[in-house]
Formats: C-alpha cells, sequence, structure tokens
C-alpha cells in the first residue's frame, strides 16, 4: 500500500521522490529522503519482475495489517510492526556498515529526518486505526487519494502551477471517495464508520505531507529508514504502555506483523528506488497505477470481504485522476528560449 503515492509524486516531479514505507508505510513507501546509495545506472531497462513484486508486496498490506487486527489492538499491532521493522533495518544498517552514516548527519539532516519521521509515523498508526474500524475496502480506497492531497500541498510548498489537469484531477479523486464512502447510495448517505473515514483521510494526508516535504532530507536511503523506523518503534512502544499492554501474538498475528514491518517498511522501500534507478518514471507510475485493485484483490482472498460495484467504480474514478494529470493536452506548454 504504501506506496502508491510515490509513483503520482514521481510523474509530477520527473525525480524519483520518496513511500513506502510503506510503504510505507509502506505506505510507503519509499523515503522520501533523495538517495545517494546507487550512483550511475542506465534508465530504460524495464524491471517487470521487480515492479510487479511491490505491486504485491503494496496490495497485501490493507488485508494483511487487518489480520493481525482481528486479534490484537491497534496499539500492540503498530508495536510488533515496527519491532520488526527496526529490527531488519538495524542487521540490514550492520550489514551494509552504515550506522557510520547517521554520525555524519548535519543538524539540518537530523531536523528534517525527525519531521519526516513523525509524518511517516502518523500515517502508518492512522491507516491502522482506520482498518480497525472501518470496512477495509473503504479504508485502503480513500488511501490511495494521497496522490490527489500531494497535488494540492505541491502548489504552496513546491510552488507548482495549478493546471487543468491537475484541477480535474483533485475532482475526480474526491467524487470517488464519495462513491466509496456511500456505496453508491446518495440517498441515504450512511457511512459505516465516520471517525474510520476521517482517519484514512487524515493517514493520507500524513503521506502525502511526508512525501512532499521528503526532499529536505538527502541522506542514504536505507539509514534514512532506520530513522524513521527507530522513532516509530519509540512512539509505539509509548503508545502501546499508555493506551494497551504487551500480548504474545497468535502465529497468524505474529506473521502478518513481521510481513508488514519487513517486507511494507524496508524491502518495498528498497526495491521502489531501485526501480526508480533503472526505469523511467513513467513506468513506474503506470504500474503502480494497479496497485489499488492488487489491494481489493487481498482484502477479498484473505478477509472474503464483498467488494461491490461502487467499491470498484469509486476505485477508478480516483485512478483515473491520478492518471489524467499526466495527459499531455491538459499540462502547460513549457517556454521554449
Amino acid at each position: 500500500m504504501k506506496h502508491f503515492v510515490h509513483a503520482a509524486q514521481s510523474v509530477q516531479t520527473t525525480q524519483p521522490a520518496q513511500p513506502a514505507p510503506a510503504s510505507q508505510a509502506g505506505a510507503g513507501p519509499e523515503a522520501p529522503a533523495a538517495s545517494n546509495e546507487h550512483p550511475g545506472g542506465s534508465r530504460g531497462r524495464q524491471p517487470y519482475g521487480k515492479m510487479i513484486l511491490l505491486i504485491a508486496v503494496w496490495g497485501s498490506f490493507a488485508a494483511i495489517n487487518r489480520l493481525a487486527l482481528n486479534t490484537l489492538d491497534v496499539f500492540q499491532v503498530t508495536f510488533y510492526t515496527f519491532a520488526f521493522a527496526l529490527l531488519s533495518l538495524a542487521i540490514w544498517m550492520a550489514a551494509g556498515k552504515k550506522f557510520s552514516l547517521l554520525a555524519r548527519l548535519s543538524a539540518r539532516q537530523w531536523f528534517w529526518l525527525l519531521v519526516l519521521s513523525v509524518f511517516s509515523f502518523l500515517y502508518n498508526f492512522l491507516y491502522s486505526l482506520s482498518l480497525s474500524m472501518t470496512n477495509p475496502v473503504t479504508a485502503s480506497s480513500i488511501n490511495y487519494l494521497f496522490p490527489v492531497f500531494i497535488t494540492l500541498l505541491a502548489v504552496p510548498i513546491n510552488r507548482e502551477r495549478m493546471t487543468l489537469g491537475k484541477g480535474i484531477s483533485v475532482l475526480l479523486g474526491f467524487a470517488g471517495m464519495v462513491l466509496i464512502v456511500t456505496n453508491g447510495d446518495f440517498s441515504s448517505l450512511k457511512i459505516d464508520s465516520i471517525p474510520g473515514v476521517l482517519l484514512a483521510l487524515t493517514a493520507s494526508l500524513c503521506w502525502a505531507l511526508f512525501s512532499t516535504l521528503g526532499k529536505m532530507a538527502e541522506v542514504d536511503i536505507v539509514a534514512s529508514n532506520f530513522v524513521y523506523a527507530a522513532v516509530a518503534f519509540i512512539a509505539s512502544t509509548a503508545l502501546m504502555l499508555a493506551n494497551s499492554s504487551l500480548a504474545l501474538p497468535t502465529p497468524t498475528a505474529g506473521f502478518s506483523m513481521a510481513w508488514n514491518g519487513v517486507m511494507n517498511f524496508c524491502v518495498s522501500y528498497y526495491l521502489w528506488f531501485r526501480i526508480l534507478h533503472t526505469a523511467k518514471a513513467s513506468f513506474a507510475a503506470s504500474m503502480s497505477f494497479i496497485t489499488p485493485f492488487a489491494t481489493l484483490l487481498f482484502i477479498a482472498l484473505l478477509l472474503h470481504e464483498p467488494i461491490t460495484l461502487a467499491n470498484i467504480a469509486g476505485l477508478v474514478i480516483i485512478v483515473g485522476g491520478v492518471a489524467v494529470q499526466n495527459l499531455k493536452c491538459l499540462q502547460p506548454k513549457e517556454k521554449r528560449n
């Protein structure tokens, strides 16, 4: 999951902006911090194998997270997920001898890493909380609004122009969201959980801020992800001790949290940047449009949740809204000297 947003951002900027996360959380997803891990390299090769694996990992997040939430509360799930993520990244950092990189970071880099860590954690925590309160189809579909939020935030933060294509994208995104949360019944306007919907929206906004501000920190991809995981682990530990208690997970819950911690927060993040390094951003973005439908497939297979025509139609509208930004006929003509 965590990570359809990075595709949208990379198309807008034509530069490998950083998910997930987790991918977040991965979410992201893709760390917003720029990576210096892969200098050089040739673009143009289409890494279909890596992209298909990445889509599968992203698409699995919502359903697998919900499996863990069946037996544990959101505070316990978040704690274990980031514990697995932090342990995996600590091993990765040690194997790559990257811990020394942290000692060489400037005060400015540390500041932005900590700011980004807060948004990354909030995205993962609020999205998990939404999944525990509302239908997973609704929560995950609304989650794919973050490209729309990125489009809006890019105007004041990155000083990008609001084009006709972007305006249509925003309208289609919100139209798709309304269709999903009402399940196509506009007369009754019944929503299964208004707090759950609002949490999913807030999570999307946090991921959009995480992605939009990501250029502020220029840190090695693995090192930056380690910082994000460390901050998230500390925050999730504090929240669990204050609101819940430590409990042993069932085998199913344990596997679910290990999968999301390792695959959705660590591996998918790395894969995304390898793909952007060797392939065109347009290829990565177009392939990423499959992710929401992979999410619905996992939800149907693992959770046996019904997928309605309104769900599919709303998701198609949202994805179409993201895609319409990239139509050349709706983009402003650049002035040539």
